[in-house]
Order: structure tokens, then sequence, then C-alpha cells
């Protein structure tokens, strides 16, 4: 049995950036009826309202999508703001505060300071190559190693180490971390410090009203090699001294 298609309008259903969601066929085959020009334009008016209307709905989901990924990354933030320090420490013989403003909705930006005992005090900077979630949850494990690794020793290379293995070893993707990790002696006014990569700190010397380097010797930043020798310098400060 042939069957005779008799074809007369074929219309795309578009949205606004001619986006084809699907084709609107009309066949003359069952009905008696010659489609005019002024049919033909009505379909297509219908047709394109069908098309804005399922894209709008696209939209819709799109955006409902997007806030709730919004919504998400603010509980992170709060929760990767909560990790940092919001207090500054009752020291004698030091001012310490802290500050960071992600430039992102998360980041990998990292400082951290803790009393070690009555007469120690450690302090970390780092930063995780990259932005977003990825440099947030690595930031989120290098502070969970920092925390075990201080209560183990917190002694400079052993802190180093430990960072370095697990950030080598706990991630598939390469992703590396500059680091500062240093503990003051507030018995002997001295400070013993490690740069992984990162950007070597200054020290101002009150006395002299100078501003000057502490020069360590460089070293791969954090996950970028399994072993690494790490080195430390030991300098002393005096009062006024930044």
């Amino acid at each position: 049995m042939a069957l005779d298609l008799r074809s007369v309008m074929c219309i795309p259903i578009l949205g606004e950036e001619n986006i084809c969601f699907g084709v609107l066929y009309l066949s003359s085959q069952a009905v008696s009826y010659c489609f005019t020009s002024r049919d033909l334009s009505l379909m297509e008016s219908i047709v394109r309202q069908v098309g804005l209307a399922i894209d709008n709905r696209h939209l819709m989901e799109i955006r409902k999508k997007q806030e709730l990924i919004e919504q998400e990354l603010s509980v992170a933030r709060r929760i990767q703001t909560s990790m940092l320090p919001d207090y500054e420490p009752e020291i004698i013989t030091l001012d310490v505060s802290g500050f960071s403003e992600p430039a992102t909705e998360v980041g990998g930006d990292y400082y951290d300071y803790f009393k070690i005992s009555d007469s120690e005090f450690g302090l970390a900077v780092g930063d995780v190559n990259g932005h977003g979630v990825s440099a947030a949850l690595l930031m989120a494990m290098a502070k969970s190693c920092l925390f075990v690794q201080g209560k183990v020793d917190p002694g400079v290379i052993p802190v180093m180490q430990a960072l370095n293995s697990m950030i080598f070893g706990g991630t598939k993707e390469r992703l590396f971390m500059t680091f500062i990790y240093s503990v003051f002696d507030l018995n002997r006014n001295v400070v013993k410090l490690c740069s992984a990569g990162h950007h070597f700190p200054y020290l101002y010397r009150s006395q002299l009203q100078a501003l000057e380097p502490i020069n360590a010797r460089p070293t791969y930043p954090l996950g970028v090699r399994d072993k690494v020798r790490f080195t430390e310098v030991e300098i002393s400060f005096e009062p006024g001294d930044i």
C-alpha cells in the first residue's frame, strides 16, 4: 500500500538564539484543505511563541540551578572564612592579626596562627594555585594537616614535610601550594621559618627604620615533588620590629 504524504508546511521551533527545539509538521493528507500564506504567517507566529516559551522555561531551570550553586558557594565561603583565625591572640610580646578577602566566592588563600606552648607561637601563610572549589578544598586539607601535625611535632621542618606529603599524595590533580611556616621563640626573641615557593617575608627593623627581606633557601611549592629537602632560617627580632 503506497502512502501518499502531501507535506505542505514544516516550521522549525526556535528559541531566542536560534536553537532548534523541534519542528512543527503539518500535512494535508487527512484534511482536504489548501493552506494559504495567511495560515502560514499565523502558524509561524504560534510556533515562535512556543519556541520562546520553551526557551524561557529552560532559562528558568538554568537560573534555579545557578541560584542553588550560589547558595552552596555562599555557605562554602562562610565555612572557609570560619577556618581562618578571627581573633587576636593574647601574647605579651607579640601583636598578631590577619585578614583575607578571596577574589572569588571561595579560594586557596590561607593564613593561620596558634599557641604552641607558653613560650612558642606558630604562624603560617599559604596560597594554593588557582581559585575556586578545588583550591578551597586543598586549603582545608592543609589546615587539617597543620592542626594534626602541630599536636604531634610543631617544629618547622616536620610541619613542612607533613604538608608536602599530604598535598603530593592526597590529590590526583597536580595542585600545589606555596607556604611559609614559622615558629616564634618568645624567650629568645627569635623566629624560625621555612618557605616552600612563597614570596619571602620582610622584616622591618625598628631601630634602623629599614625594611629587609628574610632570605631562606628557595624550595619547590608543596605538592610539586614527593621528597623535598626543606631548610629553616632563624632571625632575631627586637621590640618594635615588624
